[in-house]
């Protein structure tokens, strides 16, 4: 049945349900209309009845935005096509963001094993594992923190946790049409009061509501907690220096690498442009002049854009297009899969056609691998090519293994006679490991953990999260949301940024680096790291994973980069002050 025909909601007492889920096909082939058949549904049902709350997938944000008119405050509406964009955008100008983002999307997973040192005989799979468990929460501000400024909240929390809870933001609660609910991340001096809730990353949310009501009893033991220190000069007598405002510098000046479906170039480019305003030049890798996105580019002043002719997935293609110097590469995927004959059962012909419409994806990925950065880039720390690659089917990650690229596959020693090789052995063990411990298989694929794959699961994870958990919708919108006023001579940036770990904090634990990094000149909310592996775990030349919220007593590491969250509150009175 569907929520057209009146005797279909009458068959399954929709009246009666606890949520009505209507999600819009993502491979329809017309996506605007697949979003006017989703809106005929949503006036039938709400002309059914108006307290079940309604769950809608829109595909197009122009569709969303139809959708949102018709929906009461219990109602959510996602578009797939804004959460898409933003998800490949942060993943390009933040590597690994991609895994830190995704592994914040979870139902359930069981508590981690005590006494283990290591999953599947690797030490970075158990911390990459660990740090899976954290979701965004949002909790009551208690009386006793009223007025109380959000960074000496943020220093506060750090201070009386246990290292398992992090602060991101505060929330506006929305009240009908009046008041709309707004996150707001990193607000810096925006003192909390009613009618916020403070925003956190958890383990649970008992964990995140104890942390919280900690802070209101040390702040009551001790009233000059809520004090904040507004003494710009604070963090050079705390020993520590005040970093360069992330994204900004040489790097924001490194191009991208766009390639992929041409439908999806202009869509992609706008929603980098609303959070990076400054002249990043974007290379546009194709083999025919995508006229349309020139045009719109220079008619909508979208910043440089370049075409450069080619095809990623032929050898040298990359290289052609500058990728040795380039920020990152980006995949865009087309927005159709191709349909199977017969839906029957899983057979090799549905398996072959899945990684058919991958194949260029496939194979630009494995190009990329053998990209060498340039020398500017080597010297700054980057060792390999930063890409982004977006698959049409999940099942088309088997063939993403490290081992298989060109170059390694030349190298890779021989197996003896009836031998299977001991990569393959490897990826099994890890794959096992990892789904006997909760997640999935692709979790733990090692260009998943490094950040450099997008996959339709995790965007179904991703909107299924969201339609339970308001305040992930919030924060992942948030994050690519352009400034009202850019500030003077900083320009407008993604909140989410990546910085190197300072020289005075190599050696020391990741607590303190949360604490130096929060002080007055900086104000940068510590959420993860990304990590380089050993030198004996990174035989598959893929050394990168990304850390949610990794223990307090983590060592911190010179390869080590930092994922923050910057306040563009304090870049606005600091600009003004100034």
């Amino acid at each position: 049945g569907s929520l057209l025909p009146d005797a279909d909601l009458l068959l399954v007492h929709a009246e009666r349900a606890q949520a009505c889920v209507l999600l819009g096909d993502r491979n329809a082939p017309d996506a605007p209309e697949e979003d006017l058949s989703l809106l005929l549904q949503v006036w039938n049902f709400k002309s059914f009845c108006s307290g079940v709350p309604l769950l809608v997938q829109a595909l197009t944000n122009t569709g969303a935005e139809r959708i949102s008119g018709f929906l009461q405050a219990q109602d959510v509406c996602v578009s797939l096509e804004e959460m898409r964009h933003s998800l490949l955008v942060v993943g390009a100008l933040s590597p690994g963001a991609l895994a830190l983002l995704g592994n914040l999307t979870r139902s359930s997973v069981p508590p981690g094993r005590r006494g283990e040192d290591t999953v599947a005989g690797r030490r970075w799979l158990k911390e990459y594992l660990d740090s899976c468990r954290y979701e965004l929460y949002s909790v009551p501000v208690p009386k006793e923190l009223h007025g109380m400024a959000f960074e000496a909240f943020a220093r506060a929390l750090y201070a009386n946790a246990s290292g398992g809870v992090t602060p991101v933001g505060l929330l506006q609660e929305g009240h009908g049409r009046a008041v709309e609910e707004r996150l707001f991340i990193n607000p810096s001096a925006l003192p909390l009061a009613g009618g916020l809730r403070a925003v956190v990353l958890a383990r649970t949310e008992v964990e995140a509501g104890q942390a919280v009501q900690e802070v209101a009893r040390s702040v009551s033991d001790a009233p000059e907690l809520a004090c904040d220190d507004e003494d710009g000069d604070a963090a050079g007598a705390a020993g520590g220096r005040a970093e360069e405002e992330p994204g900004r510098g040489d790097e924001d000046q490194l191009p991208i690498v766009l390639c992929g479906d041409e439908e999806s170039f202009l869509p992609w480019l706008k929603t980098l442009r609303g959070c990076e305003v400054w002249a990043r030049p974007v290379s546009v890798l194709h083999p025919e002049e995508p006229e349309e996105l020139l045009q719109a580019a220079e008619a909508s002043g979208l910043g440089p854009v370049q075409w450069c002719p080619g095809s990623p997935e032929v050898a040298g293609g990359l290289e052609a297009a500058g990728a040795s110097g380039a920020h990152a590469i980006v995949y865009l995927a087309g927005r159709q899969r191709p349909r199977e004959a017969s839906r029957a059962a899983y057979s090799a012909s549905r398996q072959r056609a899945a990684v058919l419409a991958d194949a260029d994806a496939l194979m630009t990925m494995y190009h990329a691998t053998e990209v060498v950065p340039d020398a500017s880039l080597r010297a700054a720390g980057r060792k390999h090519a930063h890409i982004v690659c977006e698959l049409q089917s999940t099942s088309s990650s088997r063939w993403l293994n490290p081992y298989m690229s060109s170059g390694r596959v030349k190298r890779a020693k021989t197996s003896g006679e009836g031998q299977v090789r001991a990569s393959w052995l490897a990826r099994k063990a890890r794959e096992e490991a990892v789904t006997q411990r909760g997640f999935v298989e692709w979790q733990s694929n090692p260009f998943y953990s490094a950040g450099q794959v997008m996959l339709p699961a995790l965007m179904s994870r991703i909107i299924a999260q969201c339609f339970g958990n308001a305040t992930l919708a919030a924060f992942l919108r948030e994050l690519v949301r352009a400034e009202a006023e850019a500030v003077p001579g900083r320009g407008r940036c993604s909140a989410l940024q990546q910085v190197h770990v300072p020289e005075e904090m190599v050696g020391r634990p990741y607590r303190e680096l949360c604490h130096h990094m929060m002080q007055p000149g900086q104000r940068l909310l510590c959420l993860g790291l990304y990590r380089r592996k050993s030198v004996k775990e990174s035989t598959s030349g893929l050394r990168d994973y990304a850390l949610v919220c990794p223990p307090a007593a983590t060592v911190l590491e010179a390869s080590d980069r930092v994922f923050v969250l910057h306040s563009r509150m304090a870049q606005r009175r600091e600009a003004a002050s100034s």
